[in-house]
């Protein structure tokens, strides 16, 4: 679920995503191909040398700019060999299991990850740690603004286990929920695609007095959970996109890798861990469920905490953290006069200047010329990590206070790398430069550069003319800058 989530918000930029899997399950495979993404299976054994080499013949052939790395098998030599220069590398870590990892970003999402974990254990990764960084399939991205409404009166319980051997606890958890003396209780009960538990579940309830709707291959499983007042789950991914809606959970433990997470949630107070499936009574089950139907204080209370730990924008994050690790600037050279008179004529950059006409070379060279001469005039450059060149910052500073333009190269454009760069820029400028205040006007109508700077911390201070344009004034202080809360990229 968590890379699925990582590659759909990858594809939201229009970047193509690939993934590399060993035999997957059709499930997997079906799943893959409704979200559009592209497969590649292999026979190798996943995190041998064999896979290791055809996964970097592929990143060479295919130019691939960012790998992720997610499973338990890829041990440190695996990730060793592949931790190359030519693009930026990312594990995905639950439990601080390996000596070394070596990639340019780990990211852990659980919410008991801490630097701690990984002392001595990293090489030069920047760390990603927390829930914050949970990343919620594109589905959830509609409720961004949801607050659950929490009933007096509950009676709507959504049962989502995933996998495929889950026979055992689902039956468990129907004979749980037929003990409860409340006949008013219904019940969403989810399964995956080709599920071969459904039919057997499916025959059980028919002589059940539980009102249970049955689900097989949900395309949006956001909308069930909003109409649920409490879930049943396990400690996997799932929990994370029940905690942004809100949901007060239930949790059993189906696999050693779970406890952990259920563990930490519960100690959290947004969910009642009740231990391992095939250790716990259908008694505690039914006694446990019934006590959080008929507590609206402690819903309210479990519901509140949820939505604060996890906000939503953890894929956003996670992709800005990718494509900030492998975005560099530099001060403009003078080799850079011929790309950055190229980038300004192009039409689009055109259409967003306040003045519109093409721009001739030699007025270009005469202007490009003066302004590396200027002390109050600075220009960057930003370049990848194998040293393509992909855009411009400029700042013209006058007294405390500079004024900013960006330029994205037209190949690299929607792709999410304007805040980043207007982040490292704007780091830089107040690092280097006695700034207090960096202003930036965008024509009201752009909106794709509007949310750059919103993404990038700048705060919009309102309308103002501009060369007979309205513009958007966007302002970043240095103070505030410091404090950047990144809640919205």
């Amino acid at each position: 679920m968590r890379c699925l989530a990582l590659a759909q918000a990858w594809r939201s930029d229009k970047r193509s995503v690939i993934f590399v899997m060993n035999n997957p399950l059709k499930v997997i495979k079906d799943r893959l191909q409704d979200a559009g993404m592209r497969l590649i299976e292999t026979t190798e054994e996943p995190g041998s040398s064999r896979d290791a080499e055809r996964v970097l013949k592929l990143i060479s052939k295919e130019n691939i700019m960012f790998l992720t790395i997610d499973g338990y098998h890829f041990d440190s030599s695996y990730q060793k060999y592949l931790s190359q220069e030519e693009y930026i590398s990312m594990i995905i870590d639950d439990n601080s299991h390996l000596e070394k990892y070596y990639a340019d970003i780990l990211l852990n999402q659980n919410n008991y990850a801490v630097p701690k974990l990984y002392d001595s254990k990293i090489a030069r990764a920047k760390l990603l740690l927390g829930s914050k960084y949970a990343m919620l399939r594109k589905e959830f991205n509609n409720w961004q603004n949801h607050r659950k409404a929490i009933h007096h009166k509950a009676k709507n319980i959504l049962i989502t286990l995933g996998g495929s051997k889950t026979k055992n606890t689902t039956i468990k958890i129907i004979k749980a929920l037929e003990a409860i003396s409340r006949f008013d209780i219904e019940v969403d009960l989810i399964f995956g695609r080709n599920d071969p538990v459904y039919e057997q579940i499916a025959n059980i309830l028919r002589y059940s007095r539980l009102s249970v709707n049955l689900h097989q291959h949900i395309k949006d499983i956001s909308v069930l959970m909003a109409r649920a007042d409490i879930a049943i789950s396990t400690g996997g991914t799932t929990c994370w996109e029940l905690a942004f809606m809100g949901i007060p959970c239930i949790l059993l433990i189906l696999s050693d890798n779970q406890k952990q997470n259920a563990e930490s949630l519960c100690s959290k107070g947004c969910a009642i861990n009740l231990g391992r499936s095939d250790e716990i009574s259908t008694d505690l089950i039914a006694e446990t469920a019934l006590n959080l139907l008929n507590s609206y204080d402690h819903r309210l209370r479990m519901s509140r905490i949820a939505h604060k730990l996890v906000d939503g924008y953890g894929s956003r994050r996670v992709k800005s953290a990718l494509i900030e690790r492998n975005l560099k600037i530099r001060p403009v050279t003078t080799e850079d006069c011929t790309v950055i008179w190229k980038w300004r004529n192009d039409p689009d950059v055109r259409m967003a200047s306040f003045s519109s006409e093409p721009i001739i070379w030699e007025d270009h060279l005469s202007w490009f010329e003066s302004r590396m001469q200027k002390n109050d005039c600075k220009m960057f450059v930003a370049h990848l990590k194998n040293g393509t060149t992909v855009g411009q910052i400029r700042y013209d500073i006058k007294a405390s206070e500079a004024e900013v333009s960006i330029v994205i190269a037209p190949n690299y454009r929607d792709l999410g790398i304007g805040s980043s760069l207007l982040r490292l820029a704007v780091k830089e400028i107040f690092k280097n430069a006695r700034v207090k205040r960096v202003n930036a006007f965008v024509k009201k109508y752009n909106i794709s550069s509007r949310k750059a700077f919103e993404n990038a911390g700048f705060k919009n201070s309102g309308i103002k003319k501009v060369r007979g344009s309205e513009a958007a004034h966007f302002i970043v202080r240095r103070e505030t800058h410091a404090n950047f809360n990144d809640r919205n990229w």
